[in-house]
């Protein structure tokens, strides 16, 4: 009797002990998952928009004159094509240099800090091209969809 009450302690000891461990593993996993959504949501944010990754693609390629790049991003307008690299710039992912030329001309490349989006960016074009009949056909029936409704 003395030995049972003392190991049925000792049980629900370890077992408490056992679980607050867990919650705390688990809180510890929970705020590492929330870590680690948090920065691929920084990212998507920062990348999102029609024209950021097409630029930073162009760029990767060679710096270019504002008209180049205007040529080399399909679609994309001059006003539209300011606006996305003064975005850019100011999340430090490209440099802006003014040309002492006549007339003026600008220069646009990216920052060692834009290319450390390298790889990212890579892996998108690979994933991209792996599935693209896929990701086609889900946008046709989106599409049909559309008219339908």
């Amino acid at each position: 009797m003395f030995d049972s009450k003392y190991q049925k302690r000792g049980n629900f000891l370890l077992e408490t002990i056992n679980i607050m461990n867990n919650r705390a593993i688990t809180k510890k996993f929970s705020a590492h998952c929330k870590s680690r959504r948090d920065a691929t949501q920084y990212t998507i944010n920062l990348l999102a928009g029609k024209w950021k990754l097409n630029i930073l693609i162009s760029l990767d390629e060679s710096p270019k004159h504002f008209m180049e790049l205007q040529r080399s991003v399909s679609g994309i307008g001059p006003k539209m094509l300011s606006q996305e690299l003064r975005i850019l710039e100011e999340n430090e992912l490209v440099d802006r240099t003014v040309l002492d030329t006549s007339p003026v001309s600008v220069k646009y490349e990216l920052t060692a800090y834009g290319e450390t989006l390298r790889g990212l960016i890579m892996g998108l074009q690979e994933w991209g091209f792996k599935h693209q009949d896929r990701v086609k056909r889900s946008f046709n029936q989106l599409s049909i969809l559309e008219k339908v409704s």
